[in-house]
């Protein structure tokens, strides 16, 4: 049981290694915020991040970023009463293709005093989580190496695609009935 856990996680390790290595993970996580703030959303846009916090930039056509590494100091930082968290994160599907997410959360906080837990506390907060939609797994943005050149997939074209898949099964299959 221990050789195949220690295999599995060199396995892992090893296909993370070669990917960062081997992709530049900076302009895909640019290149996905770009495609995903494409116009001016806000002043300080909050952007919770698992790494590359020091190259990411401060700000993108007009949109000015804020960058936590734990949403935690995000809520705790928030003055305004309701506002939008986001999560950026990359996924290395196999070695030549790496997904860039951007969820998120919408959180109300609300001052006052509370009692939680028998604890008094003078701020609650409230989460929603957004859904990603009923059509499976989407990434904002999805890059492919083909050939030593990196192809983009948007999550417009992504779902442009599951949509012709689907119609081809449907008509398959009213086709054999």
């Amino acid at each position: 049981m221990i050789p195949k856990l220690i295999s599995i996680f060199l396995l892992l390790t090893s296909t993370q290694i070669f990917a960062q290595k081997h992709y530049d993970l900076e302009y895909m996580y640019i290149s996905t915020l770009e495609y995903y703030f494409d116009s001016n959303q806000g002043n300080n846009i909050q952007l919770v991040v698992d790494t590359l916090v020091d190259s990411l930039p401060e700000s993108l056509k007009g949109n000015r970023f804020i960058y936590y590494l734990h949403a935690d100091r995000a809520l705790l930082n928030q003055k305004s009463r309701s506002f939008n968290l986001f999560r950026i994160s990359h996924k290395i599907i196999n070695q030549d293709t790496v997904d860039i997410n951007i969820g998120g959360w919408t959180a109300n906080v609300k001052k006052g005093f509370f009692i939680r837990n028998g604890k008094l506390s003078f701020r609650k907060i409230e989460l929603a989580a957004w859904c990603g939609g009923t059509m499976g797994y989407i990434p904002t943005k999805r890059f492919v190496i083909l050939e030593k050149k990196m192809i983009e997939f948007t999550s417009a074209e992504l779902i442009e695609l599951k949509i012709k898949e689907r119609e081809k099964r449907i008509l398959n299959w009213k086709n054999k009935n």
